[in-house]
């Protein structure tokens, strides 16, 4: 028997691109894309490049969302990591930042180190921070430095592993081209996804949903939190409602236990742990509306008899709709679909 799925549009920003950040164990299971829940962020980077050691890049302007530069000189550093550098930021002595760009060449084979990491050296440092690399479906690299601190303030400039295969290498600057999109330098302990300027509190909200029918409805979805911020005094996870914590309306919260709240009706589950993935299903009907989260083999569930308007305003994920609440964590395979047939038939089982 097949689910019916209902066409409510992707996960967004407000400002219409789509959520995603690239981070270690994202998944909860293999084959699936997850949405981070995006915090309010600033691009601190001027976005620029430079070459280095005997190296220059040459600007040749933009190529499908791409900035090119022409790569020039001849290597004659040995095994000196670096030959390219992005621009300066001035960093608060104490305080955590994070960087992060994409990256590729058409002259692989004229490098030894390709890509391997963005430093941020020179100076005495509290945390080094976490490296993080992937390898796209093009074949471009994705390069982040999460949560590095400085011991005093001071201004640097971000060095790229990348190292000509060896002395004596050089490079024609109308052949060999470096590619970069995408810098960006955040006061955050983790990299976000890319935002020409500043970003508010991220507000994931499903399209063309404030009039779904909550009497025959099915959402179920993956998530898990990041840290103590997730479980804040009615941190939301999701949210279909035109008032404050729920009225006349839903809201899945957690204050730190996680709540299913219809109507100011509270039902309390459990206090979920960080960074572990849980599976919710709610379920309206009729009415009946209840509310599961698989904690593994564990079923913590609760029932709520209350109706819920059809009138309340769009699913919002990760955020109350005044955005003081929101979630830090993920959210992955997001359904929305009928509960029964238009003959009354259950066609939805957890199974």
């Amino acid at each position: 028997m097949a689910l019916i799925k209902e066409p409510y549009g992707l996960v967004r920003n407000t400002d219409g691109t789509l959520c995603t950040t690239y981070r270690d164990d994202v998944v909860p299971f293999r084959g699936v894309r997850s949405f981070a829940v995006e915090e309010a962020t600033t691009n601190l980077s001027p976005q620029t490049m430079e070459g280095w050691k005997g190296i220059s890049l040459v600007y040749k302007g933009e190529e499908n969302g791409w900035k090119k530069y022409g790569i020039s000189g001849t290597w004659n550093s040995g095994t000196y990591p670096y030959c390219a550098r992005i621009g300066e930021v001035s960093f608060t002595g104490g305080e955590y930042y994070s960087t992060s760009a994409f990256f590729k060449t058409n002259c692989q084979e004229k490098f030894a180190s390709y890509f391997e990491a963005i430093n941020y050296v020179n100076e005495s440092r509290i945390s080094d921070g976490t490296n993080i690399r992937r390898v796209l479906n093009d074949g471009s690299i994705y390069l982040a430095r999460n949560g590095f601190a400085y011991v005093d303030s001071t201004s640097q400039l971000g060095y790229i592993s990348l190292r000509p295969k060896q002395d004596g290498e050089t490079f024609n600057p109308d052949q060999h081209f470096l590619y970069v999109k995408n810098i960006q330098t955040e006061h955050l302990p983790f990299a976000t996804s890319y935002v020409d300027g500043s970003r508010p509190n991220g507000k994931l909200e499903l399209e063309n949903t404030a009039n779904v029918d909550t009497t025959n409805l099915v959402l179920c979805w993956w998530f898990k939190f990041f840290d103590s911020r997730s479980r804040s005094t009615w941190g939301r996870i999701i949210e279909k409602a035109t008032g404050s914590q729920g009225a006349n309306g839903f809201v899945f919260t957690t204050s730190p236990d996680i709540i299913f709240s219809v109507d100011y009706t509270n039902a309390t589950f459990f206090t979920p742990q960080m960074n572990k993935w849980y599976y919710c299903i709610l379920i309206f009907d009729n009415g009946v509306n209840v509310a599961r989260v698989y904690d593994e083999d564990i079923i913590h569930e609760a029932t709520i008899t209350k109706t819920v308007p059809t009138n309340a305003n769009n699913i919002t994920l990760g955020s109350s709709l005044n955005y003081n609440a929101p979630m830090n964590g993920l959210v992955s395979n997001f359904f929305i679909g009928k509960y029964r047939k238009p003959n009354g038939t259950v066609i939805w089982t957890d199974d």
